[in-house]
C-alpha cells in the first residue's frame, strides 16, 4: 500500500479498495463498515478512509444509519427499477455513439470478449465471466467519446454488479443472444440498431434478476422505468412476464 500512497491520494486508494468490496460482494448489503478494520488493512489514518466514505454515500455505495455507523447500501426492487430507467437512457445513448466510432480494434476486443463470455459461462466462472462481460460494454462506450457519459455509465454498471452479487444473480443465460445483436449492430456501424440491442439486453437483464431475485420486484408498477420504455420494450417484460408466471416464478 505504501508504495502506491506516493501516485495517488490515501483517500482515492481507500476509495477504490472499498468500493470495490462493495462490487465484489466481500462486503454485504446492510454490513457495517469497519473503519478501524480499514486503518490496520490499509495502514492509513481515519482521515483518509472519512474522506472515501463521503464520496461513497454520494454515489450510493454506503449509507449511514442510526446508532451503527456507515454500512454497504441495502438493494431492494425501488432500486433497480431506478437503476434499469438510468442505465437504459445512458448505456442506450452510449451504444449509439459508440457504435459509429468504433474502431475494428475495438470491434476486436468485443468478438473476442463474446467469444471468452461463451466460455467462462460454460465453465461456471463468474468472476472472469463479470470482468469480460464489463470489456464488452465498456469497450463500445468508449468509444463515444463522451468523458462524462463513460464515467456515469461505468458509476451504474458498478452498481448492477454489486446488485447481481449481493443476490446471486446469474444473466448468463441471456447473454449470447443479445451480444450478438449489440457487436452486429457495431460491425454495421449502425448507432440506431445499437442502442435498440442494447437496451433490449438491459431489459432483458430485469426480467431475470425478477424471476431469480427476492428484491420484489414488481413488473407491473415500475415507475421510474415505465416512464422511458418504448412500446416494444413494454411488450418485451409483458411476454417475459407472462413466460415466467407460466414456469411457476414469482415477482414478489
Amino acid at each position: 500500500m505504501s508504495q502506491l500512497l506516493g501516485n495517488r491520494r490515501t483517500a482515492d486508494l481507500v476509495y477504490d479498495w472499498v468500493r470495490g468490496r462493495v462490487v465484489a460482494g466481500a462486503l454485504g448489503a446492510g454490513e457495517r463498515i469497519d473503519q478501524d478494520l480499514i486503518a490496520q488493512e490499509l495502514g492509513v489514518s481515519r482521515t483518509p478512509i472519512r474522506e472515501a466514505l463521503v464520496k461513497l454515500e454520494a454515489e450510493g455505495f454506503v449509507s449511514r444509519e442510526p446508532y451503527r455507523g456507515v454500512t454497504v447500501a441495502k438493494t431492494d426492487g425501488h432500486e433497480v427499477d431506478e437503476l434499469t430507467a438510468l442505465r437504459l437512457n445512458l448505456e442506450g445513448l452510449g451504444a449509439e455513439y459508440g457504435a459509429v466510432n468504433v474502431s475494428a480494434e475495438d470491434l476486436t476486443v468485443m468478438s473476442k470478449a463474446l467469444t471468452l463470455l461463451g466460455e467462462f459461462r460454460t465453465d461456471g466462472d463468474h468472476d472472469r465471466f463479470a470482468q469480460v462481460h464489463e470489456r464488452f460494454h465498456a469497450t463500445l462506450y468508449a468509444a463515444s467519446g463522451s468523458p462524462k457519459l463513460i464515467h456515469f455509465v461505468k458509476t451504474l454498471g458498478l452498481h448492477a454488479t454489486r446488485i447481481r452479487l449481493f443476490h446471486h444473480f446469474d444473466g448468463s443465460s441471456i447473454i449470447a443472444e443479445q451480444h450478438e445483436a449489440i457487436l452486429a449492430a457495431c460491425e454495421a456501424h449502425d448507432g440506431a440498431a445499437a442502442r435498440i440491442a442494447t437496451r433490449a439486453h438491459i431489459v432483458g437483464v430485469l426480467l431475470e434478476m425478477a424471476r431469480q431475485s427476492q428484491l420484489g420486484i414488481d413488473l407491473e408498477h415500475l415507475n421510474f422505468t415505465e416512464s422511458v420504455l418504448t412500446d416494444d420494450e413494454r411488450k418485451q417484460i409483458k411476454q417475459g412476464g407472462e413466460q415466467h408466471l407460466i414456469t411457476g416464478a414469482k415477482f414478489d
